[in-house]
């Protein structure tokens, strides 16, 4: 299985103590996630939270994608297509030492030790045309907020040197 962190870092994990001290690297700020992959789409992920972190699943393509909660009624997760993709919606957080129990139990094919319910998240299908159309929407977006800021920015600066 392959690695993969946020600060750059990708290899395939050789010993659980190397991945137990990767997963110990993960902080809020500058190394939020890891993606612990099994192929391409089977892999395990948690991002880092201010108040935890949150874990997702994913066993074999976008209709098999889900979070990990604490036992108990959760719902399904939907996430909507058209808006931007958050890290965060609305999952249980887990100790670093429970993400650490996780990937472990990832890496060798068993179920986590502490009690984890997976409950699946509606992800849009990749390859649909309203998703692509939605993700051409999002970019268009960002570019024009991007062009609208700094024109603004061009604006302010010539203004000043036209006094």
């Amino acid at each position: 299985m392959r690695l993969r962190l946020e600060n750059g870092f990708e290899g395939e994990v050789t010993s659980l103590s190397a991945l137990k001290s990767a997963l110990q690297s993960l902080d809020t700020s500058s190394n939020t996630y890891a993606i612990l992959l099994n192929g391409d789409e089977r892999f395990i992920q948690t991002a880092a939270q201010e108040d935890g972190f949150i874990v997702e699943r994913r066993d074999g393509n976008y209709r098999a994608h889900f979070y990990a909660a604490r036992p108990g009624s959760r719902r399904a997760i939907e996430r909507q297509s058209f808006l931007i993709p958050r890290a965060d919606l609305g999952q249980d957080r887990f100790t670093r030492s429970e993400v650490v129990d996780m990937f472990s139990a990832y890496l060798k094919g068993a179920e986590p030790s502490r009690a984890i319910e997976w409950v699946p998240m509606a992800m849009p299908d990749p390859n649909a045309t309203s998703t692509k159309i939605a993700s051409r929407a999002r970019a268009a977006a960002w570019i024009l907020m991007v062009a609208i800021f700094v024109g603004l920015l061009i604006w302010s600066n010539w203004s000043r040197f036209e006094r």
